[in-house]
């Protein structure tokens, strides 16, 4: 897995060790799933209300 050092995204080694400090252990695949997982609703949620407050 590449990580994302210039962007200021969080890296899936990042959110392991995040998740890990509260007691949920995942692989770095798992992490990068869960991460392309969260952006994507991000994008569809800022969609959702820039066409609404148009």
């Amino acid at each position: 897995m590449e990580e994302e050092k210039s962007s200021g995204a969080l890296t899936p080694r990042q959110a392991m060790a995040i998740l890990q400090k509260h007691g949920t252990i995942v692989t770095e695949e798992e992490a990068e799933v869960m991460l392309t997982t969260i952006r994507y609703m991000v994008k569809l949620i800022i969609e959702q209300q820039l066409r609404e407050n148009k």
